[in-house]
C-alpha cells in the first residue's frame, strides 16, 4: 500500500476572509486526493461564519481546537500567557496528528506555533502570507523573519509584488508564488442579467451602483470612500454606494454615511450568499485600500465583467482584463469620482484567467508538498 503523506494546514480562524477562501479551495481538491491527506486545524472553536457552515455541511476534514486560553484574565499577564497556552496546544495536535507537512495560513499565527513546529521536528513548512508584509510590525515581524529565515519555513507569495516587499520586510531569498486560486467555473455559471441580479437585491434598475466588496476592515479604506461617494452624487444623483461584507468598521461607516446625509444612498447587504449576483448589479467596483496582497474580489469582478477602479495599494498582477483603471498613490478625491464615473480603463493585462484557476493553483501547492518531500 503505497503511503499518504499527511499535510496540516493551520489557521487560527474561519471567519470571512480570502485566506479562509483559499483553504476552502484545498479542502475540496484535495478532499479523495491519491498522494495526500490534508487535514485543516482551526484554532478558534466553530461559529456562525459561512465557511464553517459549508464545513459542517459538507463534512471537509477539519478539526478545532476549540480556542484555549489561560484562565489569567488580567492585562498583560493575560496575553503572556496565553502566548504559552497556545504554542503548548498547537504542539500537541502536532504530536497527536504527526504531519509530514505544515502549512501556516495568515502572518499572526506563526509567533503562536514557529517555534514548536521546528521543535516538533517537521522538516517540510510553509507559511502562505494572505497580507501585504508592511501591516506587520513588532513581534509579528519578529517571529516571521525568525521562521523564514532561520527556522526553514517557505514563504508562499500570492504575488511578484508581495514577494518584493515581503524580501525587504523579513530578509529571506528563496520563496514560492501561487496565485490565490478562483472557481471561474462556478462564477460563471451564477452570473445572472443585471435587471435579475438588482430585482435580487431590491435595487432599482436606474440607480448608479457602486460597489464596494470585502470586510469593513480600516485597510480597506471604506471610510474614504464615502467621501469620495458624497462627492460623486452631486455628480450623478441615481448613484448608490452598495457595501457587500461584514466587518468591525461598519458601525463606524454607517455613522459616517448619516453624518455626511448619505442614509439614503447606502446600502449595507452584510455578507452575501452569492457575491456574484452583487457584481452583476454593480456599475463599477471600487477597491480604494491601503492595501492588499491578492484579492479575490478583483479577480471575481472581472470574470463577471465589471469594471474596476483600483487605488496604487491593490496588485497590478491580478488584473486579467482591460477593464480596470487604477489610480496613483494619494489620488484626490475629483480624481476618483472622474474614475467611477468613466467608462475608461488605463492598464493592460498581463495575466489571464488561466493563471488563477483555482484546481491549478491546487495542484501547485501539492507539487510543493511533495517536492519538499522528496528533498527532506
Amino acid at each position: 500500500m503505497i503511503k499518504k503523506y499527511k499535510i496540516m494546514a493551520m489557521i487560527s480562524s474561519m471567519s470571512a476572509g480570502g485566506a479562509q477562501r483559499i483553504v476552502m479551495n484545498n479542502l475540496y481538491d484535495f478532499q479523495d486526493d491519491p498522494d495526500i491527506d490534508f487535514t485543516l486545524f482551526v484554532y478558534d472553536k466553530k461559529t456562525d461564519s459561512s465557511y464553517d457552515h459549508e464545513i459542517e455541511m459538507n463534512k471537509l476534514n477539519v478539526v478545532y481546537l476549540n480556542n484555549p486560553r489561560s484562565y489569567i484574565k488580567i492585562g498583560p499577564l493575560r496575553n503572556i500567557l496565553d502566548f504559552f497556552v497556545i504554542n503548548w496546544n498547537w504542539y500537541k495536535a502536532i504530536k497527536e496528528y504527526r504531519p509530514d507537512v505544515v502549512h501556516t495560513h495568515i502572518s499572526e499565527i506563526l509567533p503562536k506555533c514557529c517555534i514548536v513546529i521546528a521543535l516538533a521536528k517537521i522538516k517540510s513548512r510553509f507559511s502562505t502570507l494572505h497580507s501585504n508584509p508592511y501591516r506587520y510590525s513588532g513581534i509579528p515581524k519578529i517571529f516571521n523573519r525568525l521562521a523564514f529565515k532561520y527556522l526553514g519555513f517557505v514563504p508562499i507569495c500570492l504575488t511578484k509584488e508581495q514577494a518584493y516587499v515581503a524580501k525587504k520586510q523579513y530578509g529571506f531569498e528563496n520563496y514560492e508564488i501561487v496565485h490565490n486560486g478562483v472557481d471561474f467555473e462556478k462564477i460563471n455559471k451564477s452570473i445572472v442579467s443585471i435587471d435579475e441580479a438588482r430585482a435580487t437585491l431590491g435595487i432599482s434598475r436606474d440607480k448608479y451602483v457602486v460597489l464596494c466588496v470585502g470586510r469593513l476592515t480600516a485597510i480597506k479604506n471604506y471610510s474614504f470612500m464615502l467621501d469620495v461617494f458624497a462627492k460623486l452624487l452631486k455628480k450623478n444623483s441615481k448613484a448608490i454606494l452598495v457595501f457587500a461584507g461584514d466587518g468591525e468598521e461598519k458601525q463606524n461607516l454607517k455613522k459616517k454615511a448619516a453624518e455626511l446625509g448619505l442614509v439614503e444612498n447606502v446600502v449595507f447587504l452584510g455578507n452575501v450568499s452569492n457575491v456574484t449576483t452583487a457584481y452583476c448589479a454593480a456599475d463599477v467596483l471600487a477597491m480604494p485600500s491601503i492595501s492588499e496582497a491578492s484579492p479575490l474580489t478583483l479577480l471575481e469582478a472581472q470574470s463577471c465583467g465589471v469594471r474596476a477602479v483600483i487605488s496604487s495599494g491593490v496588485p497590478r498582477e491580478n488584473i486579467i482584463t482591460n477593464n480596470v483603471f487604477g489610480l496613483n498613490e494619494n489620488a484626490k478625491i475629483d480624481e476618483w469620482v472622474d474614475a467611477l464615473l468613466s467608462h475608461e480603463s488605463n492598464i493592460v493585462c498581463e495575466f489571464s484567467e488561466e493563471d488563477f484557476e483555482i484546481h491549478k493553483m491546487s495542484y501547485k501547492i501539492k507539487e510543493l508538498y511533495l517536492k519538499s518531500l522528496r528533498n527532506s
